[in-house]
């Protein structure tokens, strides 16, 4: 049997596997030896198992390349979001006199927040919108931080117009 394409059959079966566990009174589980050796497996011909690891070997490849390409590319949204809207490098740049960026300003101006482009408006939150009050969530509604809409509270509007809100959402 090929060591990979046994390491693939034991992903694929590993709710059914999960289920065989016995809980001890320790705390740990245990999958007892004859149980294991139980389980039907459907054996392919070892060259046909050799191509079944080699392609989903290949798949785990891509998808964890995607995953480092998705985290460099975030990276560099954030490292560009900085850039252009927290530390306003475009309009510094017209300032210092090198190749500015056409959609920037040429001046800063000064704002509760500190110097901000020319043109740009500080303002709370609260005012740049039109917001649905006095929906009452309960818990159930909702769901993991990242996923869903985001739930702002007016309080956190009123009160602290510049903080982040809270990782509160809801699903779609």
């Amino acid at each position: 049997m090929d060591g990979a394409f046994l390491a693939y059959w034991l992903l694929a079966n590993k709710p059914d596997l999960l289920a065989s566990v016995d809980h001890a009174g320790h705390g740990t589980g245990r999958l007892v030896t004859n149980t294991l050796k139980e389980k039907p497996v459907q054996l392919p011909p070892l060259a046909e198992q050799k191509a079944i690891a080699a392609v989903l070997g290949t798949l785990d490849d891509k998808i964890e390349l995607n995953r480092r390409m998705n985290a460099t590319l975030e990276a560099m949204a954030r490292a560009l979001f900085q850039s252009w809207f927290v530390d306003f490098d475009p309009v510094r740049a017209k300032l210092d006199g090198r190749p500015p960026a056409a959609l920037f300003p040429e001046h800063f101006q000064e704002s509760p927040l500190g110097h901000i482009p020319t043109g740009w408006d500080a303002i709370p939150l609260y005012d740049t919108a039109q917001w649905i009050n006095g929906a009452a969530f309960k818990s159930e509604d909702f769901c993991a931080a990242g996923e869903g809409l985001p739930v702002i509270k007016i309080a956190e509007l009123v009160s602290a117009p510049i903080a982040p809100p809270s990782t509160t959402s809801v699903p779609p």
